[in-house]
Parts: C-alpha cells; sequence; structure tokens
C-alpha cells in the first residue's frame, strides 16, 4: 500500500504497482502533515488536533481512532 491524506478530508490507501485505490476512509480533518508507519500499523495527523491510529485485523485496514 501507499497511504495518502488529502485536502478533501479523507485517508487512501493505493496499490503501490498501479496507483488503484484499494480502500479509503474519511476523516474528520484535512491530512496535512507526514503520516507515520510502523509494523502493521499506521498513524495520521489531521487538522485541528486530531491523531488517528489504524492497525491491521486479520489482513484488512481497520481505523482504532
Amino acid at each position: 500500500y501507499v497511504f495518502v491524506g488529502t485536502m478533501d478530508r479523507k485517508l487512501r490507501a493505493l496499490d503501490i504497482s498501479d496507483g488503484q485505490e484499494l480502500w479509503s476512509t474519511a476523516l474528520k480533518g484535512r491530512a496535512k502533515s507526514s503520516l507515520v508507519a510502523g509494523p502493521d500499523e499506521l498513524f495520521v495527523l489531521a487538522e485541528p488536533r486530531l491523531v488517528y491510529h489504524f492497525t491491521t485485523v486479520e489482513g484488512e485496514i481497520a481505523n482504532v481512532e
């Protein structure tokens, strides 16, 4: 995956080989900062002062805020 936080308040997971969108979720604010990834987890900072934590559940991305 390549994860992209967008100015239209979305987080998208794209296929690294062809750029096809595989997954997306709405955020309460715009993601304007760099994303932080670790093994099986992702942290997203969004406006105004929101922190999202995503992890994988059985191989699928899940939001655990």
